[in-house]
Protein backbone atom coordinates (compact mmCIF):
# COMPACT_ATOMS: atom_id res chain seq x y z
CA UNK A 1 0.00 0.00 0.00
CA UNK A 2 2.78 2.26 1.01
CA UNK A 3 4.44 1.47 -2.25
CA UNK A 4 1.28 2.07 -4.46
CA UNK A 5 0.79 5.81 -2.29
CA UNK A 6 4.23 6.46 -2.95
CA UNK A 7 3.79 5.84 -6.70
CA UNK A 8 0.79 8.15 -7.09
CA UNK A 9 2.62 10.66 -5.40
CA UNK A 10 5.56 10.32 -7.70
CA UNK A 11 3.03 10.66 -10.33
CA UNK A 12 1.20 13.77 -9.62
CA UNK A 13 4.28 15.46 -8.66
CA UNK A 14 5.52 14.25 -12.54
CA UNK A 15 2.09 15.58 -13.83
CA UNK A 16 2.18 18.84 -12.24
CA UNK A 17 5.88 19.03 -13.06
CA UNK A 18 4.68 18.96 -16.36
CA UNK A 19 2.11 21.62 -15.81
CA UNK A 20 4.35 24.07 -14.35
CA UNK A 21 6.68 23.28 -17.55
CA UNK A 22 3.99 23.98 -19.82
CA UNK A 23 2.43 27.45 -17.72
CA UNK A 24 5.87 28.50 -17.94
CA UNK A 25 6.06 28.60 -21.21
CA UNK A 26 2.92 30.26 -21.25
CA UNK A 27 3.68 32.58 -18.99
CA UNK A 28 6.50 33.50 -20.80
CA UNK A 29 4.49 34.47 -23.99
CA UNK A 30 1.64 36.16 -21.80
CA UNK A 31 4.61 38.26 -20.43
CA UNK A 32 5.80 39.48 -23.54
CA UNK A 33 2.61 39.91 -24.76
CA UNK A 34 1.80 41.83 -21.44
CA UNK A 35 4.83 43.95 -22.54
CA UNK A 36 3.32 44.54 -26.03
CA UNK A 37 -0.04 45.39 -24.63
CA UNK A 38 1.76 47.87 -22.84
CA UNK A 39 3.53 49.79 -25.45
CA UNK A 40 0.01 49.80 -27.16
CA UNK A 41 -1.79 51.64 -24.54
CA UNK A 42 1.35 53.88 -24.18
CA UNK A 43 0.99 54.84 -27.61
CA UNK A 44 -3.09 55.02 -27.83
CA UNK A 45 -2.50 57.55 -24.15
CA UNK A 46 0.11 59.40 -26.08
CA UNK A 47 -2.57 60.12 -29.05
CA UNK A 48 -5.03 60.66 -26.48
CA UNK A 49 -2.66 63.49 -24.63
CA UNK A 50 -1.87 65.47 -27.77
CA UNK A 51 -5.23 65.40 -29.01
CA UNK A 52 -6.21 66.36 -25.64
CA UNK A 53 -4.17 69.21 -25.90
CA UNK A 54 -4.66 70.39 -28.90
CA UNK A 55 -8.00 70.70 -28.44
CA UNK A 56 -7.60 72.85 -25.38
CA UNK A 57 -5.33 75.05 -27.25
CA UNK A 58 -7.51 75.61 -30.03
CA UNK A 59 -9.96 76.92 -26.75
CA UNK A 60 -7.67 78.58 -24.83
CA UNK A 61 -4.40 80.04 -26.50
CA UNK A 62 -6.28 80.61 -30.55
CA UNK A 63 -6.02 84.02 -31.82
CA UNK A 64 -9.34 86.04 -31.58
CA UNK A 65 -9.95 85.54 -35.36
CA UNK A 66 -10.47 81.50 -34.87
CA UNK A 67 -14.14 81.65 -33.74
CA UNK A 68 -15.53 78.34 -32.55
CA UNK A 69 -19.51 77.95 -33.60
CA UNK A 70 -21.38 75.12 -31.82
CA UNK A 71 -20.85 72.26 -33.97
CA UNK A 72 -17.24 72.75 -33.27
CA UNK A 73 -17.55 73.15 -29.63
CA UNK A 74 -19.63 69.76 -29.31
CA UNK A 75 -16.96 68.42 -31.04
CA UNK A 76 -14.35 69.05 -29.39
CA UNK A 77 -16.00 68.66 -25.72
CA UNK A 78 -16.75 64.64 -27.34
CA UNK A 79 -13.16 64.38 -28.23
CA UNK A 80 -11.80 65.64 -24.45
CA UNK A 81 -14.95 63.30 -23.14
CA UNK A 82 -13.65 60.20 -25.23
CA UNK A 83 -9.91 60.70 -23.90
CA UNK A 84 -11.00 60.53 -20.03
CA UNK A 85 -13.52 57.86 -20.66
CA UNK A 86 -10.77 55.88 -22.21
CA UNK A 87 -7.91 56.77 -19.75
CA UNK A 88 -10.93 55.62 -17.00
CA UNK A 89 -11.96 52.74 -18.27
CA UNK A 90 -8.17 51.48 -19.35
CA UNK A 91 -6.78 52.55 -15.48
CA UNK A 92 -10.18 50.33 -14.08
CA UNK A 93 -9.85 47.28 -16.70
CA UNK A 94 -6.32 46.40 -15.89
CA UNK A 95 -6.43 45.93 -12.53
CA UNK A 96 -6.24 42.66 -11.33
CA UNK A 97 -8.30 41.63 -8.35
CA UNK A 98 -5.48 39.45 -6.79
CA UNK A 99 -1.74 39.27 -6.69
CA UNK A 100 -1.13 36.34 -4.90
CA UNK A 101 0.66 34.04 -7.38
CA UNK A 102 2.27 31.36 -4.73
CA UNK A 103 0.36 28.42 -6.85
CA UNK A 104 -0.24 27.38 -10.15
CA UNK A 105 -3.56 28.02 -9.98
CA UNK A 106 -3.56 31.14 -8.67
CA UNK A 107 -0.75 32.17 -11.34
CA UNK A 108 -3.17 30.58 -14.33
CA UNK A 109 -6.48 32.80 -12.84
CA UNK A 110 -4.41 36.15 -12.94
CA UNK A 111 -3.86 35.42 -16.30
CA UNK A 112 -6.88 34.71 -17.40
CA UNK A 113 -8.46 37.71 -15.67
CA UNK A 114 -5.58 39.75 -17.17
CA UNK A 115 -6.68 38.85 -20.69
CA UNK A 116 -10.39 38.38 -19.98
CA UNK A 117 -10.26 42.31 -19.13
CA UNK A 118 -7.84 43.07 -22.11
CA UNK A 119 -10.63 41.67 -23.92
CA UNK A 120 -13.23 43.72 -22.13
CA UNK A 121 -11.54 46.65 -22.34
CA UNK A 122 -10.70 46.47 -26.25
CA UNK A 123 -14.32 45.89 -26.94
CA UNK A 124 -15.16 48.85 -24.49
CA UNK A 125 -12.36 51.01 -26.50
CA UNK A 126 -13.83 50.06 -29.49
CA UNK A 127 -17.36 50.76 -29.36
CA UNK A 128 -17.67 53.42 -26.90
CA UNK A 129 -14.59 54.98 -26.74
CA UNK A 130 -13.33 54.75 -30.45
CA UNK A 131 -15.67 54.49 -33.04
CA UNK A 132 -18.97 56.06 -32.19
CA UNK A 133 -18.22 58.74 -30.65
CA UNK A 134 -15.17 59.92 -31.97
CA UNK A 135 -16.82 59.51 -35.33
CA UNK A 136 -19.69 61.91 -34.07
CA UNK A 137 -16.81 64.47 -32.74
CA UNK A 138 -14.80 64.55 -36.49
CA UNK A 139 -17.79 64.84 -38.21
CA UNK A 140 -19.33 68.35 -35.79
CA UNK A 141 -15.96 70.04 -35.66
CA UNK A 142 -15.29 69.18 -39.44
CA UNK A 143 -18.79 70.65 -40.27
CA UNK A 144 -18.25 73.51 -37.97
CA UNK A 145 -15.60 74.59 -39.28
CA UNK A 146 -17.26 74.23 -42.88
CA UNK A 147 -20.10 76.43 -41.74
CA UNK A 148 -17.60 79.00 -40.69
CA UNK A 149 -15.66 78.96 -43.71
CA UNK A 150 -18.17 78.81 -46.40
CA UNK A 151 -21.30 79.89 -44.32
CA UNK A 152 -22.97 77.45 -45.96
CA UNK A 153 -25.19 75.26 -43.61
CA UNK A 154 -25.20 72.45 -46.23
CA UNK A 155 -22.18 70.11 -46.82
CA UNK A 156 -20.38 70.00 -50.39
CA UNK A 157 -18.94 67.06 -52.05
CA UNK A 158 -15.63 67.62 -50.59
CA UNK A 159 -16.62 67.47 -46.70
CA UNK A 160 -19.14 64.65 -47.58
CA UNK A 161 -15.68 62.86 -48.88
CA UNK A 162 -13.88 63.50 -45.79
CA UNK A 163 -16.57 61.91 -44.00
CA UNK A 164 -16.97 59.09 -45.69
CA UNK A 165 -12.46 58.89 -45.17
CA UNK A 166 -13.03 59.10 -41.88
CA UNK A 167 -15.55 56.15 -41.03
CA UNK A 168 -13.52 54.23 -43.57
CA UNK A 169 -10.43 54.91 -40.92
CA UNK A 170 -12.43 54.33 -37.84
CA UNK A 171 -14.13 50.74 -39.41
CA UNK A 172 -10.22 50.27 -40.14
CA UNK A 173 -9.27 50.81 -36.55
CA UNK A 174 -12.04 48.74 -34.63
CA UNK A 175 -11.74 45.74 -37.15
CA UNK A 176 -7.50 46.07 -36.24
CA UNK A 177 -8.82 46.09 -32.71
CA UNK A 178 -10.73 42.82 -33.26
CA UNK A 179 -8.46 41.25 -34.88
CA UNK A 180 -5.75 42.02 -32.47
CA UNK A 181 -8.41 40.33 -29.57
CA UNK A 182 -8.56 37.06 -32.05
CA UNK A 183 -5.25 36.31 -32.89
CA UNK A 184 -3.20 37.82 -30.28
CA UNK A 185 -5.19 37.75 -27.13
CA UNK A 186 -7.77 34.69 -27.56
CA UNK A 187 -5.08 31.72 -28.15
CA UNK A 188 -3.25 32.62 -25.16
CA UNK A 189 -6.81 32.68 -23.18
CA UNK A 190 -7.66 29.54 -24.26
CA UNK A 191 -4.43 27.57 -23.57
CA UNK A 192 -5.20 29.25 -19.82
CA UNK A 193 -8.47 27.66 -20.09
CA UNK A 194 -7.17 24.27 -20.96
CA UNK A 195 -4.84 24.29 -18.66
CA UNK A 196 -6.91 25.41 -15.53
CA UNK A 197 -9.25 22.51 -16.48
CA UNK A 198 -6.64 20.26 -16.33
CA UNK A 199 -5.30 21.34 -12.97
CA UNK A 200 -8.84 21.06 -11.44
CA UNK A 201 -9.66 17.66 -13.23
Amino acid sequence: MQLDDLKNTWEREIAMENKITEFSDIRRRVDEFDRRANLYWARDFLAWIVAIIAVLLVFFVRPPSWGLNLPMQLGAFLMVACGVFTAAKTISLRRVSTTDDWTLSSKINIQIEKREKEVRLLNTVTHWGLITPLIISVILVSYGGYMQRTGSYIPDLGLWIYWVLAVVVFIGCYFGYQNRIKKKIQPILDQLYVMKSELES
